[in-house]
């Protein structure tokens, strides 16, 4: 997890928050992929939430006041039903909400209106934000937020390869100095916690290794990552 930062504010246009996924744990829980709340889910705290229900399905959703947007997709991920890795893009694009698993979008497309809360919360990968007690159980790879575009609108094949925009790590000490150009910005390396079957995934799918990358602007738009 990491502090909040401005440039985590989703605001009144387009965005995109795209992560991988693998699930290894069971149904009926809710688990968290990623999301901006505090301890309580506050609804004036709550940016956005991305996770898994207790349905098995993919849920988002942000909050714009008290008012929630959301969307739902389809698909059922536990450890034994579509397992390995899989991708998750929740997007804003002019007006309306989508999300895409693995470039189908799943579920309708909502509308939104308004600027979505600047949260004070920090920011977490594995879990809802502040919120204890829905921790993901399984792996991610490649988190990325990227503020002021939509990536994709329509259908999609996922990237293939790990996201590379320039980003220069310069230290992989804590905290960790990420370079954009001239700007420097210092954010907290935190390991995703990994089960022992890690050593196995890893090999098979080398990618898909589950560390903390940094954050950067760029082309007007802010992408946050965590490989």
């Amino acid at each position: 997890s990491t502090l909040d930062h401005a440039d985590f504010a989703l605001g009144s246009g387009d965005f995109t928050i795209d992560l991988w996924f693998n699930c290894t744990t069971g149904g009926g829980t809710f688990q968290g992929l990623a999301g901006q709340t505090d301890s309580v889910s506050t609804l004036s705290s709550i940016s956005f939430e991305f996770m898994r229900t207790d349905a098995n399905v993919i849920f988002a959703h942000v909050f714009v006041g008290a008012t929630q947007y959301a969307v739902t997709g389809t698909t059922q991920f536990t450890g034994g039903v579509n397992t390995g890795w899989h991708h998750a893009a929740f997007v804003r694009t002019s007006g309306t909400l989508k999300l895409f698993i693995d470039g189908v979008q799943e579920g309708s497309s909502v509308a939104i209106a308004g600027t979505v809360n600047d949260s004070s919360a920090a920011l977490a990968v594995g879990r809802s934000g502040e919120r204890t007690g829905f921790d993901w159980i399984g792996f991610l790879d490649e988190f990325r937020l990227s503020v002021g575009v939509a990536r994709w609108t329509t259908n999609f094949t996922p990237p293939t390869a790990a996201y590379n925009d320039g980003l220069t790590i310069t230290s992989l000490t804590t905290p960790a100095s990420i370079h954009v150009g001239d700007r420097v910005e210092e954010l907290e390396l935190r390991v995703l916690e990994l089960e022992e079957e890690n050593a196995k995934l890893k090999a098979a799918k080398p990618s898909r290794l589950g560390l903390p990358n940094g954050s950067a602007t760029k082309e007007g738009h802010t992408d946050l990552r965590v490989r």
